[in-house]
């Protein structure tokens, strides 16, 4: 049964910092200390000690980028698969950006948001029993990046104009409700085939290290579970985790 949307609205709590160490540390601490509210939006305009996929550092410079965590309540969605929640929210960042990039926008298996080969942002879902505490991490006008990143892009850069950090954080938040409303009136499906509209790659082939064995892989699609399905060596397959990617711009 679909819940009410107005019962499941996120952004009903709004809460700003200036700078903080990272907004998913402390969603976590406002779960442990029971703190924590349905659809509260935590977002920082300088985030020090961000993180991203595997472990990596996420490094953006004060001001500059978009840093925000959602709290949202695992019984309140319509399944419990981390995957869909993912696909919902990286749909939600896409088409906030979409409306300045005015295309080229895709997103990288598992999620991550991309602008032709390079990398814009990124989620970060981490899934407690009754909770997910969802990071999104978006470069907005930074043009100076650490010369170690593969394939960084700002939204600046793109479109040559400045991007205010919160009213970006603001149409995320109105897409998402809007995606949320869709996946309890319509089912996953829709969703899912937006998704695989929008997969980076799909049908390329790319470098990649998967478990530290270099290979080359073409992408072909994802399964409702989440799973990359790829070629390799005229093979078929699945991924789950473990891959990083080899892309040149």
């Amino acid at each position: 049964m679909a819940l009410d949307p107005l019962e499941n609205t996120i952004g009903n709590r709004f809460t700003e910092w200036e700078q903080v160490g990272s907004t998913n540390d402390l969603a976590r601490e406002w779960i442990e200390y029971k703190l924590a509210r349905h659809g509260d939006v935590l977002f920082a305009r300088h985030q020090t000690a961000g993180r991203g996929q595997m472990g990596k550092s996420w490094l953006s410079q004060p001001g500059q980028n978009l840093a925000m965590t959602l709290l949202i309540e695992n019984a309140r969605l319509p399944d419990a698969l981390p995957f869909h929640l993912s696909i919902c929210c990286a749909l939600s960042g896409w088409s906030a950006l979409t409306a300045h990039t005015q295309g080229d926008m895709t997103l990288k298996w598992p999620n991550d948001l991309y602008w032709k080969k390079r990398k814009i942002g990124g989620l970060l879902i981490e899934t407690q029993k009754n909770w997910s505490v969802v990071g999104l991490g978006i470069n907005l006008n930074q043009t100076k990046f650490d010369p170690s990143l593969p394939n960084p892009v700002s939204l600046r850069q793109i479109t040559v104009t400045e991007s205010d950090p919160k009213s970006i954080c603001l149409d995320i938040i109105q897409h998402l409700n809007q995606r949320l409303r869709q996946w309890q009136t319509e089912g996953f499906q829709p969703l899912l085939t937006a998704y695989r509209i929008l997969l980076f790659g799909k049908n390329e082939s790319f470098f990649v290290r998967e478990n530290g064995v270099e290979k080359n892989l073409k992408i072909l699609d994802v399964d409702e579970q989440g799973a990359l399905l790829v070629e390799e060596n005229e093979r078929r397959r699945t991924i789950v985790s473990g891959l990083e990617w080899k892309i040149e711009p």
